[in-house]
């Protein structure tokens, strides 16, 4: 658990004025060193507000609304810090001077800056120090995503980020004698106003300090910016064998939150299995995949996902569509996902009991052209089907409520055989 130290504040003469009112003020640490990148955030107003400090430690808060407010402090390395009752000050004209110890145990909080537009191809840099402020030379920066990068820090414990496509990656930093830190789902590159500062731990390197953008808890605040997300985001889209059918209604049916038995979809064993994975069920039952192909902007390329899984198609086939129809359309949205820049799993249609021999020929026809797809490296295969087959008759679901749908056993395996393939790709 976090420990909470009072803040060291030093106020002087906050008066509330009619004109705009803000507070404002500076976040040092306790040798009187500005903090920049600390979060800054006040509760009592109409909504909470929150900001990122800047270069020399300065954050400014402006157009409040209520008489008096709470302030909250925090950045890795450091004791949060908390005061009650600070009041806002015409045009900030009573700066606050906001004082952080340094903290000796604790997990670290990625404190992303305001995103601000900067010139493109502009270098950043990340700052690693230890807790008391020491540059520490030689530490290894990687960057693990679309594009591998790796490189160390110079003797002022500085390194240089790449000019790198925007998207997410995982960023490590390691020095011996330290514990590394990961920050997860980073968006790249940096846009900070000031350099990232990472304060590392002395001692075992088998804990790793995990740094996340923001938390869920401070998700409804209003940030300056639009902060990226702690979690990894995977978009499940596709017909009722993603939905959950016939046992769940998804969100997308049955909104906000879907209804029925939850265990009833593939994407809540994969919630299950890694807390970190936020994974939206867009599958709508009956939809064939031209129905699907024609939300996949709204439902999918919207919600910006690390990964889409993709299963359609069985609804083609039973309506008497031909395979070359599931294919065109399975290609559009492949094509969608990686302009956009969305890694695409893509499972195979799997079987329904009652299914003709013509129907499993055209399904099976499909799955091979999927498979075809992956090995010429446009998605990464996945064999639902044969995951949720009975033993020994790949055109026959193991087991079933209905003899159209897996149960949630079935349910489970599918989420047992997609877990590898976005793990893969995560990695």
């Amino acid at each position: 658990m976090r420990t909470l130290l009072p803040a060291l504040l030093v106020a002087c003469g906050l008066v509330a004025g009619s004109s705009a009112q803000t507070i404002s003020g500076t976040v040092r640490d306790t040798d009187c060193s500005p903090i920049p990148g600390a979060t800054v955030v006040v509760q009592g107003g109409s909504q909470p507000r929150g900001v990122i400090s800047r270069e020399g430690g300065v954050f400014v808060l402006r157009d409040l609304d209520a008489r008096t407010y709470s302030l909250r402090a925090a950045i890795g390395g450091f004791y949060v810090a908390e005061l009650q009752g600070v009041t806002p000050a015409p045009g900030g004209s009573s700066p606050l001077v906001v004082t952080l110890p340094v903290e000796e145990i604790s997990l670290q909080d990625m404190i992303e800056s305001e995103q601000e537009r900067l010139p493109k191809n502009t270098p950043r840099r990340i700052l690693v120090q230890d807790q008391e402020c020491h540059p520490i030379a030689g530490a290894a920066v990687e960057i693990l995503g679309g594009k591998a990068w790796k490189a160390s820090t110079d003797t002022d414990g500085v390194v240089r980020t790449p000019s790198i496509r925007g998207a997410k990656y995982d960023v490590w930093i390691r020095a011996d004698g330290y514990s590394p830190a990961v920050l997860r789902s980073a968006r790249l590159p940096f846009r900070y106003q000031s350099d990232l500062t990472v304060s590392l731990r002395r001692g075992s390197a088998e804990r790793v300090d995990v740094f996340t953008p923001w938390s869920r808890q401070d998700s409804s605040m209003n940030w300056p910016g639009s902060p990226a997300e702690a979690d990894i985001r995977i978009v499940a889209m596709g017909d009722s064998t993603t939905a959950g059918t016939p046992a769940f209604k998804s969100p997308k049916e049955s909104p906000p939150r879907g209804s029925g038995d939850e265990q009833s979809q593939y994407a809540y064993w994969l919630m299950k299995a890694h807390a970190d994975w936020d994974v939206i069920n867009q599958g709508v039952n009956a939809q064939r995949s031209d129905v699907i192909a024609a939300r996949f902007d709204e439902d999918v390329i919207a919600k910006k996902p690390d990964v889409v899984v993709i299963i359609a198609g069985v609804n083609d086939v039973y309506q008497g569509r031909p395979a070359q129809h599931v294919k065109d359309q399975l290609a559009v949205m492949y094509r969608k996902a990686r302009a956009a820049g969305i890694k695409v799993v893509a499972g195979t249609i799997i079987p329904y009991n009652t299914a003709t021999a013509d129907q499993n020929a055209r399904m099976h026809d499909v799955n091979a052209w999927i498979r075809a797809q992956a090995e010429a490296g446009i998605v990464t295969f996945v064999d639902t089907r044969a995951a949720v087959a009975a033993p020994g008759d790949p055109d026959k679901l193991a087991s079933s409520p209905d003899g159209l749908h897996p149960d949630t056993a079935g349910y489970r395996k599918m989420a047992d055989a997609i877990e590898p393939a976005i793990k893969k790709l995560l990695r």
